[in-house]
Formats: structure tokens, C-alpha cells, sequence
């Protein structure tokens, strides 16, 4: 666990914004996110590129997982998951009308 602590933190110093966001979603994929901040992070990062439903996801993990201990953190976690949300239903309706476009032959 230290091992993998040490690789991760090593990896983000060495990294971009893009590499950062890569760095958070490997941790994450195997199940190496223990702090509430690191998912804030990721959601940010995400929300930054346009991907509300990824940030969305982050934040309801880490929800679930009960990763936040400071009740500031949980705030402002619970405050950018009802942004995502909002976000990922507009991005549903947006691709609704685009199908329908997209169907009618209006591209």
C-alpha cells in the first residue's frame, strides 16, 4: 500500500493536467482512492473537460464508500454532485434532440 502510495504521488508530481485526471482515474479503476479530496479532485478535473457524468460517478463513489471525514469536503462534494447532475441532464437532453435531428435527416 505505501508502495503504491509513493508511485502515485510520483506520478502526479510528473504530470500534466490531462496526465493528472489519467493519473486519478488508474487509481480509482483499481480501487486505490481512500481520501474524499482525491475524488473532488478527479470530479473537477473531469468536470473541467466536459464530462459531467465521469464527475457525477467519482463523487457517488466516494459518497457510497463514506471517504469524506471532514464535513467542509462533503459540502462542497455534495455541492458539485447536484451541478454534475444538472450538467449530465442537460447533455441527455442536448443528445435526445440530436438523435431526433440526426433521425430526421438533419444533421
Amino acid at each position: 500500500d505505501e508502495t503504491w502510495s509513493n508511485l502515485v504521488m510520483l506520478l502526479l508530481r510528473n504530470a500534466n493536467n490531462e496526465g493528472i485526471l489519467e493519473v486519478y482515474r488508474l487509481v480509482s479503476e483499481v480501487g486505490g482512492m481512500r481520501r474524499g479530496e482525491d475524488y473532488i479532485e478527479l470530479a473537477q478535473l473531469a468536470t473541467d473537460k466536459g464530462l459531467p457524468g465521469e464527475a457525477q460517478a467519482a463523487l457517488e463513489a466516494a459518497i457510497a464508500k463514506k471517504n469524506f471525514t471532514d464535513p467542509k469536503s462533503m459540502e462542497t462534494a455534495n455541492r458539485m454532485l447536484a451541478t454534475a447532475k444538472t450538467q449530465v441532464a442537460g447533455d441527455k437532453a442536448g443528445l435526445s434532440q440530436a438523435v431526433k435531428s440526426a433521425a430526421a435527416g438533419k444533421n
